[in-house]
């Protein structure tokens, strides 16, 4: 026989298995989103490191080209001259062991010698370690890398060098003069890219080896790194580049409780707490078929006595049983009933179609669950009268859970009937007019206890009216919330109009932001008995506020950092132009003497006007990010507008007769003066002479003018007859960084902040910029300033 407990038993092990299993996922999931997490942190990081490494040698390894700038601008200078030039070079630059010159692969010249004398003389071609990649470096004309090496001088440092050639008298090509080369420590480069404090997170390691990248040897951590790393990152050098890779440091358990220690504590814990629980509740069933035997029995004894009629039947739908009150109702005697079937005694209709009802009975027998009769349900009687009923029908199971029949609860609802009809139907009405809304409706007593929800509010709350009823806010919601929403129901009872609030209210998904309209409701003879609340979502509204704001800030905050970067980079970027400009400049002042083939003098007139060039644009830029940033102020003074523009023209006219264009100027010699920046005109004018200049065709006609308009205003335009622009272009030209047509951006020089500068510059004057265009047919653009900036002469 089998044993009674071998079902609980095997349904609380199947509890426990799907309890660990459950655990055993959950914490699966919460490893990988945590490694993910590290990893994506990690890489983060790592990328930093590698650019702040990058950057760091780059500006170590730039002082070679400082220092051929030196040797092409003077190529007899003197140890003296070499030392100076190369200490001030070097001077703020942790971790640069020395600078040197090799004239034809001779270290001849070099800074900290104290540190470096046994390396005074080294012939690079001579010595077999380092000859073949010397000879390569001059055959490629390359910038080469090697090292981290051991040095003649002793300890170790990066080598590099780059080869310098030039023209000698008489000869029609370059020839090889030389290297520039500089020697680095490793230890600062690694302090820059802050490896202390990713060490002490991650095990790092870098190769490349003279520059190899992948292919380069380990030359900072272990080998075993690269084995298999979490994340390699490469690190950009010239003509070369290393690559960083990091493993994670063995950690301690997170704090997170699905992943500590004592997570499977509580899981087993867990796993027996419900697995008892389980037996419990599967045995349950056993204890309560003896204890329904025994209320069984009793309630024969019973029947007789209760006011709703009872009719119980075998399996076999006989009756065995019929109280007094259903042989009222029947017509039906019990010494006539019992043994009948049950449908000969009890016989029911559809009150409303007259069709025969389905017996609950049959279906108890079918279903073996308590059976409700359906709404307007009548029982006609033995002598024919009909009785509107309700009923319930129920199985009868005996200690081996076997149904031994049915039992039949019914009552006469014929008054209640008609009422609860006209009832129904008003109801019904209100209901739909209630549930038929998106909004939540509500009506609480004046305790706070609720009388009635909305299907609105049961969908969103999962809570049924009939459930509810009774409740206050305190059973749904943390007692904060429900605190809130109790001191606004009672503001409104108090209240003889309808008052509005912003409530937060929790949901599953998180917080939701609702508008509740709440109001009194009253008897007819003005009493307050309730308060009735309409609330409507408005999340996805404050949703769409809030992250326009962010994206709002963002974008700001996206501005301002974009500002503050072309500040810093414009302002390191004119420490070397001026470097450029000011050696080209000597250059062409011959300053140390004749440079001696004429090319040498055209290549100086070259350089300078790049470098000039250049600075302009890198000015360009640096002024547009102080006008985004909301520092640029205008150095005010009277200034001679028919002066300016002659100024600028005389600036522009060797680039202008470049290309045979015919400059022409229209203006009263008595122009009035203006109150403005000098600079900040100058800029403008240049910018726009030089885009008409540059936008036109060879022998082109561009016209400037001056005048001063019926409303006192000075007036200044541009014109050209040159390629135009289309509404497209116009719009395209005036935004940072785009020309109106991108194969001219290719074709011409600039960075196309020329316009959209000059745009910004005339709002500071408080003016206006507008442009006339047509393509193939020219460009006038026109600048207008304030009446308040014109200045007659008293």
């Amino acid at each position: 026989m089998k044993s009674p407990h071998l079902q609980p038993l095997l349904g609380s092990l199947f509890v426990a298995f799907l309890v660990l299993f459950s655990a055993y996922n959950l914490q699966q999931r919460a490893i990988e989103d945590h490694n993910i997490q590290a990893q994506s942190i990690m890489e983060k990081r790592l990328s930093e490191a590698a650019a702040a490494l990058s950057q760091s040698m780059n500006l170590r390894l730039n002082l070679t080209n400082s220092l051929a700038a030196f040797v092409t601008t003077n190529r007899n200078f003197t140890q003296q001259e070499f030392d100076r030039f190369a200490s001030m070079l070097q001077n703020d630059l942790k971790g640069v062991r020395s600078l040197q010159l090799a004239p034809d692969g001779v270290v001849a010249y070099l800074t900290n010698l104290n540190n470096n004398r046994n390396a005074l003389g080294h012939d690079l071609f001579a010595d077999e370690n380092r000859r073949p990649q010397v000879e390569e470096s001059v055959r490629k004309r390359s910038y080469i890398i090697a090292g981290p090496i051991n040095l003649i001088q002793g300890g170790q440092a990066i080598i590099a060098r780059r080869p310098l050639f030039f023209v000698k008298d008489g000869e029609p090509t370059d020839s090889f003069w030389g290297f520039a080369t500089v020697l680095v420590d490793i230890t600062p480069l690694l302090a820059d890219a802050n490896f202390a404090s990713l060490e002490q997170d991650f095990t790092l390691g870098i190769r490349g080896k003279d520059g190899l990248g992948a292919k380069g040897d380990v030359f900072y951590g272990t080998p075993s790194i690269f084995e298999n790393p979490l994340a390699i990152v490469d690190v950009i050098l010239p003509d070369a580049r290393w690559q960083l890779a990091a493993m994670e440091k063995p950690h301690p358990l997170p704090k997170e409780i699905l992943l500590s220690k004592w997570y499977w504590v509580i899981v087993v814990l867990s796993a027996i707490i419900l697995a008892g629980v389980s037996y419990s509740i599967i045995n349950q069933p056993r204890v309560l078929r003896g204890q329904i035997h025994r209320a069984t029995e009793s309630l024969r004894t019973t029947l007789n006595s209760i006011g709703d009629a009872v009719i119980a039947t075998d399996t076999s739908g006989g009756i065995t049983i019929i109280n007094p009150i259903a042989e009222k109702l029947t017509g039906w005697n019990s010494i006539d009933a019992i043994g009948k079937p049950l449908t000969d005694v009890f016989q029911i209709i559809n009150a409303k179609t007259r069709e025969q009802a389905i017996n609950p009975v049959n279906t108890v027998f079918e279903d073996g669950e308590i059976v409700d009769l359906a709404n307007h349900t009548v029982l006609i009687a033995k002598g024919g009268t009909e009785y509107q009923i309700s009923d319930s029908a129920a199985p009868i199971w005996d200690d081996n859970n076997d149904m031994t029949g049915v039992v039949l609860v019914f009552r006469d609802v014929s008054e209640d009937y008609a009422i609860r009809e006209k009832l129904h139907e008003s109801e019904e009405r209100q209901r739909e007019l209630l549930n038929n809304t998106t909004s939540v409706i509500y009506i609480k007593d004046k305790d706070g206890q609720y009388q009635f929800i909305n299907q609105k509010f049961e969908k969103l709350f999962k809570i049924s009216n009939d459930v509810i009823v009774g409740k206050t806010d305190h059973d749904l919601f943390p007692s904060e919330k429900a605190d809130i929403f109790y001191a606004n129901d009672q503001r409104a009872l108090a209240s003889d109009t309808p008052i509005e609030f912003e409530e937060i209210v929790p949901h599953d998904d998180g917080n939701h932001t609702y508008i509740s309209v709440k109001f009194p409701l009253r008897h007819v003879s003005g009493k307050v008995y309730a308060i009735c609340g309409i609330s409507t979502d408005i999340t996805a509204r404050k949703k769409a506020e809030d992250q326009l704001k962010i994206a709002k800030n963002e974008a700001e905050a996206a501005n301002k950092a974009k500002s503050t970067f072309l500040a810093s980079m414009s302002h390191d970027l004119r420490t070397p132009l001026n470097a450029i400009i000011g050696f080209s400049g000597m250059m062409q002042a011959k300053t140390f003497g004749s440079l001696g083939d004429i090319h040498y003098e055209q290549y100086a007139d070259d350089i300078h006007s790049s470098g000039s060039l250049l600075i302009s644009l890198i000015n360009d830029v640096l002024d547009l990010s102080k006008i985004e940033a909301g520092k640029y102020e205008l150095a005010e003074e009277t200034l001679d507008v028919f002066s300016l523009i002659q100024a600028s023209i005389r600036q522009l006219k060797n680039m202008a007769d470049t290309n045979n264009h015919t400059l022409s100027f229209n203006a009263p010699s008595d122009i009035p003066a203006l109150l403005g920046d000098e600079r900040a005109m100058i800029q403008m004018l240049n910018n726009l002479l030089s885009n008409a200049i540059k936008f036109t065709p060879d022998r082109g006609e561009i016209g400037i003018g001056a005048k001063v308009d019926q409303s006192n205003r000075i007036v200044i335009s541009i014109s050209d007859n040159g390629i135009g622009m289309s509404d497209e272009g116009i719009a395209r030209a005036m935004k940072p960084f785009e020309q109106a047509d991108e194969t001219h951006s290719r074709r011409h020089e600039g960075t196309g902040l020329g316009l959209h500068l000059c745009t910004n510059l005339m709002k500071l004057f408080g003016g206006t910029l507008d442009i006339e265009s047509g393509v193939e047919i020219g460009t006038t653009v026109t600048l207008r300033f304030p009446p308040e900036r014109t200045i007659r002469p008293l």
